[in-house]
């Protein structure tokens, strides 16, 4: 960051770290900016797109080699509180929000799973193969759907520069 070393009092990431692989240099560029005292207020999610229980032989293929070869950690949130330790910045409060949809928000978020597939359709094509893009959506979709229920959790991690 174009910005000298202890210069902002308070931090807010939000839904940033979930998509890299190596959130550390993120978090020591932070932690440089950060003042004395200041506090770093992280908001990730934890466990989004593989969390859903299913029964599909298939689908579990296509879910784990997407979570061996995306360059996101969609597990980051459960991770943060060692990592931080492991920076010096203390973890002050941290909270987990569980996020439970069911039927009308299960639908809604069915379809915000679509428009999540649509907008990184390239890069799962990359992984899985052209030909197995809109297989691996349907299967997803239509397993979320009988599931009945999703569940994530959103962490809410605030820490301070000691």
């Amino acid at each position: 960051l174009p910005t000298p070393d202890d210069f902002y009092d308070v931090i807010f990431v939000r839904f940033v770290l979930e998509h890299t692989r190596d959130p550390l240099p993120i978090l020591n560029e932070l932690r440089r900016v950060l003042k004395p005292n200041g506090r770093l207020v992280i908001i990730d999610f934890d466990g989004l797109i593989f969390n859903l229980h299913h029964q599909d032989k298939l689908l579990g293929e296509y879910l784990s080699k997407l979570e061996k070869e995306l360059p996101i950690d969609l597990f980051i949130g459960r991770k943060l509180p060692r990592m931080l330790f492991d920076m010096d910045l203390k973890v002050d409060e941290f909270y987990i929000q569980p996020l439970i949809f069911q039927g009308e928000a299960l639908e809604a978020e069915a379809d915000n799973m679509l428009m999540r597939f649509q907008q990184t359709e390239t890069l799962i094509k990359s992984i899985l193969g052209s030909e197995n893009f809109g297989p691996f959506v349907d299967l997803y979709l239509s397993e979320l759907r009988k599931a009945q229920a999703l569940f994530c959790n959103k962490f809410i991690i605030t820490s301070s520069k000691t």
